[in-house]
Order: C-alpha cells, then sequence, then structure tokens
C-alpha cells in the first residue's frame, strides 16, 4: 500500500509540473483524442447499413443505422454502397490524419519536458553552493541529465496513450452495449477479472524501474571514479580488480533489464491468453444464449477485435508508467535537493557598477572553516591573513594544510564558519560575493 501511494504521489507531481510547462499543447492533445475517439465511433456506426447493403440483416442494430441514414438524409445523399464505403474511407483517411498530428504532437511534448527536466537539473546543479557540490557524486547528475532524464520523458508518452486508449475503448464498449447489453457485460465482468489478476505484474513494473535506477546510477558511478583513476589504476596494476568491480554491476543491470523483460512479456501472454478466451466466450454466448442474428454478432466480433488489443495496449502502458515513475522521482529529488543549496542573490559591492576597481587589501580576521565529510585535511582555523595590495602573495605548506581551502574561501565558494573576510571596508559575504566573482 505504501508503494502504491508514494508512485500516486510521485504521478500526482510529474502531472502537475507538466500542466504547469506544456498547458497548451496538453490541451491540444486531449482535443485531439477526443476527435480521435469520435471517428472511431462514426467508423464503426458506418459499417451496420454498410453490413445491409452486403446482405446481412435490415441493418438497424440498436437503432445505429437509422441514425446513420438520417445522417446522410440531412445532406441530400442516400446511403447506397458507393456513398457508404466512400464514407467509410473518409472517416478512416481522417482518424489516421489525426493520430499522425497527434503523434507529432506527441513527440513535441515528451521532447519538451525532457528538455524541461534537463534544464531544471543542470541549473539548480550549477547554481547550487560550492560546498555542497563537493558532497556529491557527479556521476549521479550525469546519469540523471542522460539515462534518467529519457525514461521520466516516457511517462508522457505512456500517460496520453492510456488516456486515449481509455476514450476509445469507452466508446466502443458503448457502441457494444447498444449491440448487446448482455454479451457486453460478461465481457466487461471477465475483462475485469484479467485486469485485476495482472495488477501484481504490472505494480511489479515499479520495484523494477527503482531497481534499474538504482543499478544504473551506480554503473556510472563505478565507470567515472575508475577512468578518473586509471592513472593510479595502471600503476598499482589495479585493472583486473576494477574490471571485476564494473563486471559485476554491468552484470546487475542486465539481470534488472532481462527482469523488466520477463515481466512485460508474462503480462503480453497472459493477456492474449485472456482475450482469446475472451472473445470465444462472447461468441459462445451470443450464439447459445443470447440468438444475437447474424449482423449483431459480426459487428460485436468487429468491436472485440479492436477493444481487446486496447485493453492490452492500456496494461502495457501501465507497466512503462510504473517503471519510468522512478526515474522522475530521482530527478525530482536531486533538483529539489540542488535548489534548496542555492546561493542567494548578489549585490554590488560599491557604487561604481561594473567600472569597480578593488582597492585596499583582503583581510582574513580569525577565519576557521571545516568540511562537513571530508577526512583527509584541509581545515582551518582562526586564520588571520593579510594580503597586500599591488604585491604578490604565496600560500605554501604541506598536503592537507588548508592552502585550497584559503583559496576556495577568498573565490566565495567557501563561507567562513566563523570570522570574517574584508576587502578595504566592506565585508565579503554570501550577497556580494557574486559580485566579488566576476572581478577576480
Amino acid at each position: 500500500m505504501a508503494a502504491a501511494e508514494s508512485a500516486l504521489t510521485t504521478l500526482r507531481r510529474c502531472i502537475a509540473e507538466l500542466f504547469g510547462i506544456l498547458r497548451a499543447r496538453l490541451i491540444l492533445a486531449t482535443g485531439l483524442i477526443v476527435l480521435i475517439m469520435l471517428t472511431e465511433g462514426v467508423g464503426i456506426m458506418v459499417l451496420v447499413p454498410l453490413l445491409a447493403v452486403a446482405g446481412f440483416g435490415d441493418g438497424d442494430i440498436g437503432g445505429m443505422g437509422a441514425s446513420v441514414r438520417s445522417a446522410f438524409a440531412s445532406v441530400g445523399l442516400d446511403p447506397d454502397l458507393r456513398a457508404l464505403l466512400v464514407m467509410f474511407v473518409l472517416v478512416t483517411a481522417a482518424r489516421a490524419a489525426l493520430r499522425r498530428w497527434q503523434a507529432v504532437n506527441l513527440s513535441a511534448i515528451t521532447q519538451s519536458f525532457g528538455h524541461h527536466l534537463r534544464m531544471r537539473l543542470y541549473r539548480a546543479f550549477v547554481r547550487a553552493r560550492y560546498e555542497y557540490i563537493t558532497r556529491l557524486r557527479m556521476s549521479d547528475f550525469i546519469h540523471a541529465l542522460t539515462d534518467e532524464v529519457g525514461r521520466a520523458a516516457m511517462i508522457v508518452i505512456q500517460l496520453i496513450q492510456m488516456s486515449a486508449q481509455a476514450l476509445v475503448t469507452g466508446v466502443l464498449v458503448l457502441i457494444a452495449l447498444r449491440v448487446s447489453w448482455q454479451a457486453t457485460l460478461i465481457a466487461i465482468t471477465c475483462g475485469l477479472i484479467v485486469f485485476g489478476s495482472l495488477w501484481r505484474l504490472s505494480g511489479r513494473s515499479r520495484g523494477v524501474g527503482q531497481t534499474l535506477t538504482d543499478t544504473s546510477a551506480r554503473l556510472v558511478s563505478v565507470a567515472s571514479e575508475h577512468m578518473a583513476g586509471i592513472k593510479t589504476t595502471r600503476s598499482y596494476r589495479a585493472e583486473a580488480t576494477h574490471e571485476d568491480a564494473f563486471r559485476s554491476f554491468s552484470e546487475q543491470v542486465a539481470r534488472v533489464e532481462v527482469d523488466a523483460s520477463w515481466n512485460y512479456a508474462e503480462v503480453s501472454m497472459r493477456s492474449q491468453i485472456a482475450a482469446a478466451a475472451l472473445a470465444a466466450l462472447v461468441v459462445y454466448v451470443t450464439l447459445t444464449w443470447l440468438a444475437l442474428p447474424a449482423t449483431a454478432l459480426l459487428l460485436l466480433i468487429i468491436i472485440f477485435a479492436r477493444l481487446v488489443p486496447r485493453m492490452s495496449l492500456f496494461q502495457f502502458g501501465l507497466q512503462s508508467l510504473l517503471h519510468a515513475l522512478p526515474a522522475y522521482g530521482r530527478i525530482q529529488r536531486l533538483a529539489s535537493e540542488a535548489e534548496a543549496q542555492a546561493e542567494p542573490l548578489t549585490r554590488a559591492l560599491s557604487s561604481d557598477g561594473d567600472q569597480g576597481v578593488l582597492e585596499g587589501d583582503i583581510v582574513f580576521e580569525s577565519v576557521s572553516f571545516a568540511y562537513a565529510t571530508r577526512t583527509d585535511g584541509g581545515e582551518i582555523h582562526d586564520v588571520n591573513l593579510r594580503i597586500p595590495l599591488g604585491r604578490t602573495t604565496a600560500i605554501i605548506g604541506p598536503s592537507g594544510a588548508g592552502k585550497s581551502t584559503v583559496a576556495d574561501l577568498l573565490t566565495g565558494l567557501l563561507a567562513p564558519a566563523s570570522g570574517r573576510i574584508v576587502l578595504g571596508d566592506a565585508v565579503l559575504d554570501a550577497d556580494n560575493m557574486g559580485w566579488w566573482r566576476s572581478r577576480l
């Protein structure tokens, strides 16, 4: 239950962010879904008089034949074979054109959302405090900016496609109810039972997705660390050790991908078997219990032939959605953490604007600083230092004495834990450090 709640929370946050930046395109996508839904319904209804013209029944199943004839009469046309065939082709062409438009719009939405996530994460990273950045694994951000953004953007595709499948399925069900409400209710009941039986496998996709996010991030981290330390690796002949470590994580990623494929294939297999059984049940019930006329039976088969694949696609889309949600959750977490560590806006140090000159000595007054996570030195305590104007000052000392720490404090990458840094008569602090850095 907790996992489901977490997935719903992540999904709501994703939808809210998506609507916040792409509202107009999403409205267009919704409108196209409605139009596609209408053409699907019209296409089915045109088949009713077409079957009658072909010699199957009287062409008035559930009043649909009369509705089509009335529509033709309103524009002064006789619903003969040629007119019905032209109408069927036009409706099919319109549906194909709308689907093409929807595909392009969906691609634009997906790429725009991916770009938004990528830029949000990158902007948060480059604007975060340097001390926070030093505590991060760069590979986490690189992995999120590349692989995770691509996976997260797939959420958009699945959401829109699932919405389209649900609406079109609703139209097909309504038409099927007019043909035979008894057979349709039996089919719906059996379909819900099948959907419920497959829910456990669909829900498992989120766990697989989270595992893939974690293992692939660790794989990128290990590769980055090994490549950055290749000189040391060669010096100590540790290539085999690093290769074994990389192989272990690579095999984990491969196993997770195979596990995800097995999960998809299992759901697909069960869906196809259930669909075949459902179709057989509907045909059996309509022939033996309901005694429907041949025209109604044929139309019902046509409807369910379109309906069953959409139910399978909806199930597959749900799996893909749950599989991609952990990627968005990771991006959201990294971006929120970095945004919380953003440096404050800066103000000018003096009133002379961009033509300002540096006047006076740079003075460290009882400055102390200690790293929160490092254990290899670099701390400084109660440092008093004067760097005279117009002269060259050198800071020397052994590794870990704090030379780089002094330089980072001077450039404002780090802030003193105590004490202060003074330039002339002005104190360098978080408010004006950006101005100060731009003049170094």
